[in-house]
């Protein structure tokens, strides 16, 4: 064969077995998706669970392993097919002629249509083979042409690899087709997945909150389930759901707090907004945990928890990850925003509690987490005020104020970077967008954003507590009394602890 039939046949056989690593590298992808998606939705303690994901495992396994053997007797079969060309010539000894008959007897397809089975095909084409290894037969080289001749054992040993590569490719359809049904049913059942609304959920997400606004005035706002629990361990609290009033026209600002619990690429977001005579209110987006859950990052992506929307003291959701959890906590004041979209945020947050309590919602740890589910909302109120004023503009005569209102209105636009996706990174995102104030840069900030030195020394004394923990008297009357009124909104102590604490959060901003 020549260098150029050589040449091809390496790119041939190299485009091959690229197709074979692509297609067994989206089987695996396919595969283990699967896989994790039975982990995290199935009891690992039922036996049945286990017979799925084994299941699922042998048929991936099958499939690799003829989808290998198929491809490497496919290349064999190219290789011997380019070496017997047409053109190259044969010749033999004398005594290989007399055996050429005995070749041309055991071909394949005369066994094919004589109804043998194609295993004593293959055993008599061995057989022959080594009887023809026995001996020694001389080689002779074609004058005319000087190319080399071929033995007849090699003519029987492609046709050996022929049918082996028929069988596994039969096989390899077999056990794909058995794959695609067992993987396209359990991508059914987990789109037939749907979020729940009443589950054994945990304590501290049990309530989603509620709002109710005055009749004579819009502004006032009546939020109930605030949660503002006394955290004794990370497991452990008294719960307290509490009522709170709210006045949008007192609202007066938005802080973005950052807390790191695994590493600094990743954090959770929580968003306070403050008020002119009340402690600000936080709100946060969290997984909905049922009794036996925890959290988990990678169950995130496999619809294992549902989302839930929290509205809560600062001394409650800060106060717990900094002084309870260990967590490091960053608070960042938000800058030039004009009240309107203070406000829009605001209202924003109540309707995503009003969608949550009509249609339950999955969390997702990459497209619907903490982080860019504030940031569509945000992103949505800047189309929506632009809309608006669209609409505004064909009713007024002012035509150049509205062009210069729509014209910062574009200019406010929130684009679309890999930090709303690395949490960690989202206070030098605001930074650069200019939401934060340019008068430190990113690294001061993060020096005087840092909470957890700041109230290190802090302690919620709502409760009296014995050794950190709360004593049995204590905790019985507690628990009696907000059991009592577990919507009661006058606990003077605790609103001046609140008070306090969020106070010395924001000391130095």
């Amino acid at each position: 064969m020549t260098q150029q039939g050589q040449s091809a046949q390496g790119v041939a056989t190299k485009r091959k077995w690229l197709l074979c690593f692509f297609i067994a590298t989206a089987l695996l992808l396919a595969s283990l998706w699967l896989l994790l998606a039975l982990w995290y939705q199935l009891p690992k303690h039922l036996l049945s669970t286990w017979t799925l994901l084994f299941i699922v495992s042998a048929s991936l396994l099958a499939v690799l392993i003829n989808l290998y053997l198929c491809f490497y007797y496919s290349s064999y079969r190219l290789a011997a097919a380019t070496t017997l060309s047409p053109k190259t010539p044969t010749a033999f000894t004398k005594t290989e002629k007399s055996r050429q008959k005995c070749s041309k007897k055991l071909n394949k397809n005369h066994y094919i249509k004589c109804g043998k089975k194609r295993s004593t095909l293959v055993h008599q084409l061995k057989k022959l083979a080594s009887s023809l290894h026995k001996h020694k037969f001389k080689k002779q080289k074609h004058s005319k042409h000087n190319r080399p001749t071929i033995s007849n054992d090699h003519i029987i040993n492609h046709n050996i690899k022929q049918l082996k590569y028929r069988k596994y490719a039969k096989y390899t359809k077999y056990c794909a087709t058995s794959h695609a049904v067992i993987w396209l049913l359990g991508l059914g059942w987990y789109l037939s997945l749907t979020p729940q609304q009443h589950r054994a959920w945990k304590e501290e997400v049990q309530y989603l909150p509620k709002y109710q606004r005055d009749a004579n005035n819009p502004n006032l706002i009546t939020i109930y389930n605030v949660r503002n629990f006394i955290w004794q361990t990370c497991e452990y609290a008294i719960p307290r759901w509490q009522t709170r009033q709210i006045d949008l026209r007192t609202l007066a600002g938005v802080d973005i707090s950052n807390t790191y619990w695994m590493g600094d690429k990743i954090a959770h977001t929580i968003v306070s907004f403050r008020f002119k005579d009340t402690t600000p209110l936080a709100f946060s987006l969290e997984i909905r945990k049922e009794q036996h859950e925890s959290f988990s990052t990678l169950g995130g992506f496999f619809r294992q928890y549902e989302l839930t929307l929290i509205a809560a003291e600062e001394l409650d959701i800060i106060y717990t990850r900094t002084n309870i959890r260990g967590e490091q906590v960053y608070l960042f004041p938000l800058s030039n925003l004009r009240r309107a979209e203070i406000k829009a945020l605001f209202e924003a947050y109540l309707n995503m509690a009003d969608k949550l309590h009509a249609h339950p919602k999955w969390y997702n740890t990459l497209t619907s987490n903490c982080t860019t589910l504030i940031y569509y909302m945000a992103r949505q109120l800047i189309v929506d005020e632009y809309n608006n004023l669209s609409t505004h503009s064909t009713h007024t005569t002012n035509i150049t104020n509205t062009t210069n209102t729509k014209s910062n209105i574009k200019k406010r636009h929130l684009p679309w970077d890999y930090r709303i996706w690395a949490s960690g990174y989202l206070p030098n995102y605001l930074y650069d967008i200019g939401l934060l104030n340019h008068k430190w840069d990113i690294k001061t900030w993060y020096q005087k954003a840092h909470v957890n030195p700041k109230v290190s020394n802090f302690h919620n004394t709502s409760a009296q507590k014995t050794d950190g923990l709360v004593s049995l008297d204590n905790l019985n009357s507690l628990a009696d009394s907000d059991n009592s009124n577990n919507h009661d909104n006058n606990h003077q102590s605790s609103t001046s602890l609140e008070s306090q604490f969020s106070q010395r959060i924001r000391q130095g901003l």
